[in-house]
């Protein structure tokens, strides 16, 4: 596993982070967005980390 450092690192953690807690969102409120939203969103971050 590729562990990075400085400015690309915190950049890579804090994606990872606001993904996580995005998906933590969608899953508990009510309000949650369709399907397809939530694939595009999901693929826009992972597009984003690699």
């Amino acid at each position: 596993m590729r562990k990075l450092s400085g400015y690309p690192g915190l950049v890579v953690g804090v994606v990872g982070v606001a993904m996580a807690l995005y998906h933590v969102y969608a899953r508990l409120t009510w309000y949650a967005p369709d399907n397809l939203a939530l694939l595009v969103i999901t693929l826009a971050f992972s597009l984003v980390l690699s």
